[in-house]
């Protein structure tokens, strides 16, 4: 009986591991995939900004014999662009930094170099049990929730910055070729 209840434990902590490392496993990779997203964003954000640049450095010279109305538009849309690329960039690069600064409880994950020397931790690592693991496994997952709820919430600000750079954009070159071609 009692070498039953040990094999059900035994079978309940690993299964308990598989599932922990299989979470971690998961929330690193998306909180990967959010920092390559961004940084796409941001790339992407470059290069807009550069042909903006340009379609103004050649359409300035031309916005004296403008019709009024077009000028107006063609400057808001200017102002706009330029806050949507500030905010683009802002929110970038809080989503690439975003980290709690430490866990709720001390870990073996992370750990100050200046608290903790080499035979401290493999004799802390020596003495873990399943429980103990489970522990640390789990306290990592709700760590890495963390930051990954934190990175979500700001590459949602991220793209909707995004998606108004690329309307603006889209407005001040239809204005560009709706005016060259119309002089």
């Amino acid at each position: 009986m009692e070498a039953t209840n040990a094999n059900n434990n035994l079978a309940s902590c690993e299964s308990k591991q598989t599932f922990l490392i299989a979470a971690i496993s998961d929330i690193s990779g998306n909180i990967k995939y959010l920092d390559t997203k961004i940084a796409l964003v941001m790339a992407t954000v470059g290069v807009f900004l550069g042909v903006v640049v340009a379609l103004f450095e050649m359409f300035a010279g031309q916005t004296m014999s403008l019709p009024t109305w077009i000028a107006c538009v063609f400057n808001a849309c200017m102002v706009l662009f330029g806050i949507s690329v500030v905010l683009v960039f802002v929110f970038g690069i809080l989503t690439i930094t975003a980290r709690h600064t430490k866990p709720a409880k001390p870990s073996l994950w992370y750990f100050d170099d200046a608290t903790v020397c080499s035979t401290v931790f493999e004799e802390q690592v020596r003495t873990l049990t399943d429980d103990l693991i489970v522990d640390n496994l789990a306290g990592e997952l709700f760590y890495l929730n963390k930051i990954n709820a934190q990175k979500m919430k700001f590459t949602k600000r991220t793209i909707k910055a995004f998606a108004f750079a690329s309307i603006f954009a889209a407005l001040i070159l239809s204005i560009v070729v709706f005016y060259t071609l119309i002089i």
